[in-house]
């Protein structure tokens, strides 16, 4: 489409026109990394770009050749954002959310430290999200589209994300049109609003963080399974130890009665 804003006149590529009072570009994004390539910027830097002009990274979220360097959010390459659903040619596409830049920052944040300490470095790997990454798209000021699978929106639902509508849609569809969802892009924004000056909710929302799948951390503690999952409980080894019969007092072997002497053997 060809824009003219000042006469509010717009012309597609197959030749039709169109008038509008305003017209909302919404067909994709574009890295903001021109500076990568400018001319004092270091060639090691400039190269480490992909053909899209977004920053090419290693797993452990260094720039591609620097290992002083660090990247999260938007700008990193496709692969180390989760993916959600099939489009029609059958290809799965990134989704560029607040919630995998999050993890990003957890990774970066951490490796930072450990690069000065020595201690091994977090990591990400996109392929181990099998559910895919939840996505909340708005449609107006009073619902929207919620895509999630179905096995994890009953644990979403748990933490306070409560979606409004039957998890069988979840399951069957993978998506689920709620009428949540501006409440529940409220309380998202709430959380990380409060998490920049209270303590508690900021160790909360890095908690939250830290249980995306697609996070590699060995020196994080486990997280315990959830809940029906294999080894949450029911086998051998999860079991409490049941505690040993007490002693009886001595009151209690007085009044045992006396046993009676074996036979003597032939």
């Amino acid at each position: 489409i060809e824009f003219d804003d000042m006469l509010q006149e717009y012309k597609t590529d197959k030749g039709n026109t169109f008038h509008a009072g305003k017209v909302i570009r919404a067909t994709g994004y574009k890295p903001n990394t021109d500076f990568f390539k400018d001319a004092n910027t270091d060639p090691a830097i400039t190269a480490a770009l992909d053909a899209k002009g977004f920053v090419k990274c290693d797993p452990n979220l260094r720039l591609h050749g620097l290992s002083n360097i660090y990247v999260s959010g938007d700008i990193v390459e496709d692969a180390y954002f989760g993916k959600t659903g099939v489009t029609r040619s059958g290809e799965r596409f990134p989704e560029r959310l607040a919630a995998v830049a999050g993890s990003h920052s957890y990774v970066v944040t951490h490796n930072i430290k450990r690069t000065i300490t020595g201690e091994t470095l977090a990591s990400m790997d996109a392929s181990r999200d099998p559910f895919g990454q939840p996505v909340e798209i708005s449609l107006g000021l009073e619902k929207g589209l919620a895509v999630v699978h179905g096995d994890l929106a009953p644990l979403y639902v748990g933490m306070g994300f409560e979606f409004g509508v039957d998890n069988e849609e979840f399951v069957k569809y993978g998506c689920a049109i709620t009428p949540n969802c501006p409440g529940l892009k409220d309380y998202i924004s709430d959380l990380c609003a409060k998490a920049t000056y209270i303590p508690e909710a900021h160790e909360g929302l890095r908690q939250f963080g830290a249980m995306d799948p697609k996070i590699l951390d060995p020196l994080a503690p486990p997280m315990p399974p959830p809940p029906g999952a294999e080894g949450a409980g029911g086998g051998e080894a999860d079991q409490a130890p049941t505690d040993p019969a007490p002693e009886p007092t001595e009151e209690a072997k007085a009044d045992e009665p006396e046993a009676a002497p074996a036979e003597a053997e032939e």
